[in-house]
């Protein structure tokens, strides 16, 4: 196999990991009405069979990006990968709601690790500009069809084989794409200086899980003020996170291009 063969599977890998990240944020819903029944889910807790993945994955995508500096992005991509792996067979093995929900929070852990790698591995093997336009054109392409087709290929599980196959079938794909990762993907020297922002990470975490159960519960009983606490804390949260953020000289939102030279 030439350099460049290798370097057209490795982009196919780091393309088809993606893909199968974004399919687990729509291919559960189809699902939702099958796990209830099974499972005895409450309305508000089949929300967060979707929310708990969601959640987990974005809140954790800044402190993952630094941990690609850290410890490099090909090893952060292949441990996300079987993570994610490992937490869908928790899902599709989950006998209560409970474990099913915290399976789904720790998929989304994950999720959240596979998707900046992804891209800085792009950022890696391309060096030219046009070319790596291309590639990375086509993995946000590769995220649209997936978040596309995930109820399709979901609503194919559920009416053929159950609501636990919509978990099951990640592992395969994802035991394929670690043997590919292992043997193709680039290694690169990790940038060890960049620190992790570990206050900014809790508020982040903070705010964005309040804000996700005031959404939930808003929808489910209506506002009350019992649910004002909340609230405060949220905001006062995303209010640290953002002061934090600007004085923070190495900070995960690129805050700095808006203060003034």
């Amino acid at each position: 196999m030439t350099r460049q063969d290798a370097k057209r599977l490795a982009t196919m890998v780091v393309l088809l990991g993606f893909f199968v990240i974004m399919l687990d944020t729509t291919i559960v819903n189809v699902s939702l009405a099958h796990i209830g029944k099974d499972l005895h889910g409450t309305t508000a807790s089949l929300q967060w069979v979707v929310d708990a993945y969601t959640l987990s994955f974005a809140a954790l995508l800044l402190s993952a990006g630094t941990a690609c500096d850290r410890l490099g992005s090909g090893r952060i991509y292949l441990f996300g990968l079987i993570f994610f792996a490992l937490f869908s067979i928790a899902c599709a093995l989950s006998p209560s709601m409970e474990i099913l929900i915290s399976a789904r929070v720790l998929q989304g852990v994950g999720a959240a690790m596979v998707v900046p790698s992804s891209l800085a591995l792009i950022s890696e093997m391309y060096s030219d500009h046009k070319e790596r336009a291309k590639i990375i054109g086509l993995w946000g392409a590769a995220g649209g069809i997936a978040a596309a087709l995930g109820p399709i290929i979901g609503g194919v599980l559920v009416s053929t084989t159950g609501w636990r196959a919509a978990f099951w079938v990640n592992v395969p794909i994802i035991a394929v794409l670690a043997i590919l990762t292992i043997s193709f993907i680039p290694r690169r020297v990790p940038q060890a200086s960049k620190s992790f922002d570990v206050l900014g990470q809790t508020t982040s975490i903070i705010s964005l899980s309040l804000l996700t159960y005031l959404v939930i519960t808003w929808g489910e009983r209506g506002w009350n003020t019992a649910q004002l606490p909340a609230l405060l804390v949220v905001l006062l949260c995303m209010g640290l996170f953002l002061i934090l953020e600007w004085k923070n000289p190495t900070p995960m939102l690129p805050l700095t291009l808006f203060k003034t030279q």
